[in-house]
């Protein structure tokens, strides 16, 4: 907190308080099973968000689970598989202006060439 009760505030100057750091997000994904060996640390990402048609946000695959659980995330495709095994990796945003905490977003990982390699 920059200010102490009874201070003088202008609008525009210095902020009232941090409360979290939003200049760096990273996205939590629950990748399918059939989908593990194809992707890797590093896999290049894009992210969409509904609220920015046309806009794509860019990461990088910053860590891979190492273990499997349970389907906790759904979309709200109606032919979606919630009895699968997933395994959660995250993905560290380029430049995450605009998205805001916990919103949803789409991601397309680029199959990773290091993980064209893992056995199958």
């Amino acid at each position: 907190i920059a200010y102490r009760a009874g201070e003088y505030y202008q609008p525009g100057g210095e902020p009232l308080a941090v409360i979290g750091d939003t200049s760096t997000l990273t996205v939590r994904m629950d990748v399918d099973e059939r989908d593990l060996g194809r992707v890797a640390v590093g896999a290049a990402v894009v992210v969409r968000a509904n609220a920015f048609p046309g806009v794509r946000f860019t990461g990088r695959v910053q860590a891979v689970g190492r273990r499997m659980g349970r389907k906790r995330l759904r979309s709200d495709e109606p032919g979606e598989r919630n009895d699968t095994k997933v395994l959660e990796i995250v993905i560290a945003l380029d430049d995450p202006r605009g998205l805001v905490v916990g919103q949803r977003v789409t991601c397309d990982v680029r199959e990773a060439a290091a993980a064209a390699g893992a056995p199958r």
